[in-house]
């Protein structure tokens, strides 16, 4: 999956007729529409079409997706990273995001980052721990080394941070 750019993650459903939200860092979601992209969850993968970009919200976006036309349907995505292949969108330079980084706390895993708030104080990790999220700020005294070659946060919480 060198070749492919993370999107988002689909975080929820919006109406009846299909539409996903969509947490996204992608600085240009307008010019996704039309394309193909690749849904996937631990081994589940998927393709399909963006139909329509919409409610553009400070890092939230809606998605109608082809064949995606039902609240059921829309429910079964939640969770899935949306990637697009890298030569569909050649001028975008890829920042390196730590969504999807695996956080632990001194040597136990506790979860993966799904998202990253933005206060005016600082950044809080939002990290999926077992279905439940902790909220960790992303300041030196709780984050203590970020490695990108292993995807991977080190941690330090104190009780009651999960």
């Amino acid at each position: 999956m060198d070749n492919l750019i993370l999107i988002g993650q689909v975080t929820g459903t919006h109406r009846l007729l299909g539409t996903v939200k969509v947490n996204s860092k992608f600085p240009n979601v307008e010019i996704l529409k039309g394309l193909s992209v690749i849904l996937k969850k631990d081994n589940d993968i998927k393709i399909s079409k963006i139909n329509d970009v919409k409610g553009i919200t400070g890092g939230r976006v809606l998605f109608d997706l082809d064949k995606i036309n039902n609240l059921d349907l829309a429910k079964e995505l939640v969770g899935y990273k949306i990637y697009v292949r890298s030569d569909l969108v050649p001028d975008y330079k890829e920042e390196i995001s730590i969504i999807g980084y695996n956080v632990y706390d001194k040597e136990e895993h506790i979860g993966e980052v799904i998202d990253i708030l933005e206060t005016a104080a600082h950044e809080i990790l939002i990290v999926d721990n077992l279905g439940s999220e902790i909220m960790i700020p992303y300041i030196d005294v709780f984050v203590k080394e970020v490695d990108d070659v292993k995807k991977i946060i080190k941690a330090e919480l104190i009780e009651g941070m999960r």
